[in-house]
């Protein structure tokens, strides 16, 4: 694959875009997302979980990574509400085969409660 003006390869690089910029123009942002991915470039959708956006529009775009808001992660290890969610959408990345993140550790317990989702 050839290199583009920055030297980089496409596939050393990761795009990331917010939830709720996915669905402003969901067609289109599917199509261009696409060409990129046909280029070798990951697709990052970050701050999962806040946005508006539909579960079906996981299917349209061709995301690789899901990143779990650090809104999910700050409430882990004080709130059931809040490991439910981080769980599900641990499973949810799981099951669609997408690498998951989650921002904002930082506490032991937050990465413990996430670990034992793993």
């Amino acid at each position: 694959m050839a290199t583009r003006c920055s030297g980089l390869e496409p596939t050393s690089l990761t795009l990331e875009i917010t939830e709720t910029a996915l669905v402003r123009d969901a067609d289109s942002t599917a199509e261009q997302l696409r060409k990129l991915k046909a280029l070798g470039m990951r697709i990052s959708i970050d701050d999962f979980g806040t946005g508006y956006s539909s579960l079906a529009y996981l299917r349209q775009f061709p995301v690789d990574v899901l990143k779990i808001d650090r809104t999910f992660v700050t409430g882990l290890s004080d709130s059931a509400d809040s490991r439910a969610l981080a769980h599900t959408l641990i499973q949810l990345g799981k099951t669609l085969g997408l690498q998951t993140l989650a921002e904002g550790i930082e506490e032991r317990a937050q990465l413990e409660v996430l670990r034992q989702n793993l």
